[in-house]
């Protein structure tokens, strides 16, 4: 990363050099070709006269503003890697929002499982199991009510994870888990407890299952740590929305 930032720097320099010296032709040029003045009436040199007083401030804004890029790039060269420092903070954050690597922190942990009570003849066992839509539904309520972070049995859970019932299991991102299953939610300990016991929310629409047996436990913790997502992240039509044939071709694998 350091080389590609020294090397954009370098470019940048030669690109201001080169501004330069075509300023130097031109200004060199219109020199020796002179200007037969005899042939213009006065106010046509007037005008000659303004145009070009007009594109003289025009380059030497140009001027003044690639100096001024490039003095700020040569101090962050020079202050001991700053720039790339502050690069990789950003790296790391944007890998950390995309649940790219491990985290702890405060939160809660909720654990479900389904009912040990069997159905009455001729009852089915909906109520009495912890399905998909009751984790989905989970996840989000944590979401809204501000968690950073959530897995579920140790799954990292991202924004494009799909929970869905496979069999007698629920699929998480690619793996098959099965009860107890243990949610994990990294944020405010106490707002993500407030937001799944108050009325209208998760236990609230957790009832008919909780009344058939279906165990709800809710514990705050001081300090959870949440995985990496193990997963991979692939675009097949995504692309940044903006015009740049080399991020295309390296997201391509071109």
């Amino acid at each position: 990363m350091r080389k590609k930032i020294k090397d954009w720097i370098l470019f940048l320099s030669l690109g201001c050099f080169a501004l330069g010296i075509l300023i130097a032709f031109q200004f060199k040029g219109q020199e020796k070709q002179g200007f037969p003045l005899a042939a213009y009436r006065s106010i046509d040199l007037i005008q000659m006269l303004q145009n070009s007083q007009k594109q003289n401030i025009t380059l030497e804004t140009q001027i003044s503003k690639l100096r001024t890029h490039l003095a700020e790039y040569e101090i962050s060269r020079t202050q001991k890697g700053n720039l790339t420092h502050e690069l990789g903070k950003e790296l790391e954050r944007a890998r950390m929002e995309a649940g790219m690597i491990a985290v702890k922190g405060p939160g809660i942990e909720v654990v479900l499982n389904d009912s040990i009570q069997k159905p009455k003849p001729g009852e089915g066992d909906y109520f009495y199991l912890v399905h998909d839509v009751d984790l989905t539904e989970l996840t989000n309520e944590l979401w809204a009510a501000g968690a950073e972070a959530i897995s579920i049995n140790n799954e990292r859970i991202i924004a494009d994870s799909p929970i869905r019932c496979v069999g007698p299991t629920i699929l998480v991102n690619t793996f098959h888990v099965s009860p107890p299953y243990i949610v994990k939610a990294i944020g405010d300990p106490d707002t993500l407890d407030t937001a799944l016991k108050m009325q209208g929310g998760f236990l609230d629409a957790m009832q008919i299952s909780t009344a058939h047996g279906v165990t709800i436990k809710i514990s705050r913790k001081k300090r959870l740590i949440i995985p990496a997502f193990g997963g991979t992240l692939t675009f097949h039509y995504a692309l940044p929305a903006f015009n740049s044939k080399r991020v295309r071709s390296s997201l391509r694998g071109g």
